[in-house]
């Protein structure tokens, strides 16, 4: 058949991919429905499994950004639904069977949260290549989802070597009306690393890195990241210092953040709608990344979107529109997380809400 296969998962949902030659679409779209209703669960396949995990927590326990980026989504949204653990723990491994699995699978894999999708084939022929498989996937599911809420709170961690600062509050889910001035925001602010190798990192002319690290020679990164989800969202900054620095990149990552609420220019805005939009056209080149935005759409909306509409909703945008969602993130109660050398050293709740 070519191509390759994969599976993903994120905070709110799972993805089975499959790339293959057009000539063997009903191949691949019998293998990627049978993998839905009829998956091998069986000793060997969960015990590699397991091992796979245990990998992938390391992994991620020992990655600084994304040790914080778990931090934030976990006091974002009180360690409930899209904020709990997104790598299990050495615990929870232990604790889990080879019936546990089946058991999710059944609960909550059926019709009404499943969707087929593909790139560069056609409706009946996607169709015809799933439907055998796909009619032993339950129609309704046994599973009661919780709903995202955003909570925010704080939570603060000892660690030797450069300090880390997250700031988070309440962003867009999917369907609000401020989710494309949201993404707009996300690239005004943009940012990096201090230094990458070959050069400079992307975004040398976003806010955070003219601002920041352009300026602050105690500044090892500092980014704006988001993430969205169907019932809530969060947008948040953070950044990495030398030690002793902790307080200075919060109260920077602060100060950058009001100021484009209240002066964001018509310059910055349009640089940053160009930029945002030229970033979702590139992805458009990788069938899996189209795949998987075809089917997310389709569970939120309905129905997915035309390439059209989502360029011409990015350019209607206004400069009003990213400053009034500034300002309106910087309403909602803060997720404050750090990791320092020492506890004193980090900024704390009450310390960034009186910035606010």
């Amino acid at each position: 058949m070519g191509g390759y296969s994969s599976s993903l998962f994120n905070r709110e949902s799972m993805m089975i991919n499959v790339d293959g030659l057009k000539s063997f679409t009903a191949g691949v779209g019998e293998m990627v429905a049978e993998a839905i209703a009829d998956a091998d669960i069986s000793g060997d396949n969960f015990g590699d499994a397991v091992l796979y995990a245990a990998r992938d927590t390391k992994a991620s326990s020992e990655n600084d950004v994304e040790s914080i980026d778990a931090m934030l989504h976990r006091t974002a949204f009180g360690g409930r639904s899209v904020g709990n653990e997104l790598f299990i723990s050495e615990y929870s491994r232990s604790a889990r069977s080879v019936e546990d699995v089946q058991a999710f699978y059944k609960e909550n894999l059926s019709g009404n949260k499943v969707v087929f999708s593909g790139v560069n084939v056609d409706h009946k022929t996607l169709v015809e290549a799933v439907a055998e498989q796909a009619s032993a996937i339950p129609a309704t599911s046994t599973a009661t989802v919780e709903k995202a809420a955003y909570v925010g709170g704080e939570a603060l961690d000892v660690k030797s070597g450069a300090e880390y600062v997250g700031i988070g509050f309440q962003g867009s889910s999917w369907t609000d009306k401020d989710f494309f001035a949201s993404c707009v925001a996300l690239t005004l602010l943009g940012g990096g690393e201090s230094f990458s190798s070959g050069g400079p990192g992307k975004g040398v002319h976003s806010d955070l890195y003219t601002q920041i690290l352009g300026r602050k020679p105690w500044a090892l990164s500092a980014m704006a990241i988001a993430s969205s989800f169907q019932d809530s969202g969060m947008f948040a900054v953070m950044g990495s210092a030398l030690p002793g620095y902790a307080n200075d990149m919060a109260k920077s990552l602060v100060e950058r953040l009001q100021a484009l609420g209240t002066g964001a220019t018509d310059e910055q805005v349009a640089r940053a709608k160009a930029m945002t939009a030229s970033n979702y056209a590139m992805n458009l080149e990788n069938n899996s990344i189209q795949s998987e935005e075809i089917a997310r759409q389709s569970l939120v909306f309905g129905g997915a979107l035309t390439n059209s509409e989502v360029l011409a909703s990015f350019e209607k945008v206004s400069t009003a529109d990213v400053r009034n969602f500034l300002k309106k993130v910087l309403k909602s109660n803060p997720s404050v997380v750090g990791r320092a050398n020492r506890s004193v050293d980090l900024p704390t709740f009450e310390q960034i809400t009186r910035m606010l």
